[in-house]
């Protein structure tokens, strides 16, 4: 057990071996070293045997040998995988950059204007968004009934016994 203990915890150049053949050629040394140290501990008159020990150290050594090469396939993949991610992220840069490159150009002669509002169903509550040239405005108001019938002289219906009116901007 305890040359067992040695040679699997100095295992670290089996698992930098660059390929099978050369990893085959490492495990068949350090059996053969296995070997030569055990039997000097064997004691002369003794039927003991090393063979279980020299088997779970060929296991051992190869485990670790598949650990190392399957973690270094996965380093690899996910350094690929990095690669492509960051190539992705360039070219929707450089998308983005012809973009705003067009944007000015429309710009000069056309600049862009969203606007959008939206009136809240049954009550004088009405809000109105806008975005030009990079600035946001937001409007809350109070707007007068767009049925004539309940509007009173184009003002807003009473909340309460009182007709009030106002309005509130925010920009961003």
């Amino acid at each position: 057990a305890f040359v067992l203990r040695k040679f699997a915890g100095s295992s670290s150049h089996f698992i930098q071996a660059a390929d099978a053949r050369e990893a085959a050629e490492l495990f068949s040394s350090a059996d053969a070293e296995f070997v030569q140290q055990a039997k000097d501990l064997v004691p002369v008159d003794s039927n003991w045997s090393f063979d279980e020990d020299r088997h779970l150290l060929r296991l051992q050594l190869e485990a670790r040998y598949r650990g190392a090469r399957d973690l270094e396939e996965e380093k690899a993949d996910v350094a690929a995988m990095k690669q492509r991610t960051s190539n992705i992220v360039n070219k929707m840069h450089h998308q983005i950059d012809v973009l705003q490159a067009r944007l000015q150009q429309n710009r000069a002669g056309n600049p862009l204007l969203l606007s959008a509002s939206y009136r809240v169903p049954r009550t004088p509550v009405q809000i109105i968004g806008r975005y030009q040239e990079g600035h946001a405005n937001v409007d809350f108001s109070l707007a007068p009934d767009r049925d004539p019938t309940n509007a009173q002289g184009g003002m807003v219906q009473g909340l309460g016994p009182l007709n009030l009116g106002g309005g509130m901007s925010v920009s961003l």
